[in-house]
């Protein structure tokens, strides 16, 4: 189902934090964009609890939202069964990897470290002497 077919104009957001600067600019990206586009978006706040991930993704999808958005691939048995059954596009991001509800949009933690790791031990900082 894409946005454009979707049942409402709703797209539920559920993030870890909003004091995150990585978070909040995604927010506020996936805000705009979405509005050009003719789209709400509601935000949910969980502060890293699993539990308050459920108690918001539960009453999001009672708004048949064109899709919702998740942080990460790790969500209750609950809330994986609550995405499954509601028929509307499921959106994981900031990771890669695993085994995704839907789609999953993200980066590789695991590269980043190798990449820093290498790029530190290329050339040594200069506080390292």
């Amino acid at each position: 189902m894409s946005l454009a077919t979707a049942r409402s104009r709703v797209v539920g957001v559920v993030l870890p934090s909003l004091v995150c600067t990585f978070f909040a600019s995604t927010l506020e990206t996936m805000q705009h964009d979405l509005a050009h586009e003719g789209c709400q978006v509601i935000v949910g706040h969980t502060d890293y609890d699993d539990g308050v991930e459920e108690q918001l993704v539960r009453p999001a999808l009672s708004w048949s939202p064109a899709a919702t958005v998740l942080t990460g691939l790790h969500h209750s048995r609950a809330t994986r069964t609550l995405l499954a059954n509601a028929g509307t596009p499921v959106i994981e991001i900031w990771e890669l990897g695993g085994r995704p509800t839907d789609t999953l949009v993200g980066f590789s933690h695991a590269a980043i470290g190798e990449a820093v790791t290498t790029c530190m031990g290329a050339e040594p900082a200069p506080w390292a002497s």
